[in-house]
């Protein structure tokens, strides 16, 4: 498999993409849960929030599987 084929685009578990200009598409990787970040303060409430990483098109991982990887039921 060419290197280009594994990486964060071509993953079943990335989407959401956006772009920024510096660093090209972005988008989230799914592989596992969302992580929790920081608690942070509003009012009298300190709350966390559920955000899957962010990460470049152009980055890879050892989770990748083809968006078209079939999957057991």
């Amino acid at each position: 498999m060419e290197a280009e084929e594994t990486r964060c685009a071509a993953c079943r578990w990335w989407g959401g993409e956006w772009r920024d200009d510096e660093k090209g598409p972005l988008g989230t990787c799914r592989a596992h849960a969302p992580r929790t970040s920081q608690p942070k303060r509003r009012g009298r409430f300190d709350y966390a929030r559920g955000e899957w990483p962010w990460t470049a098109a152009t980055d890879w991982c050892g989770e990748f599987e083809g968006k078209g990887a079939a999957t057991a039921p």
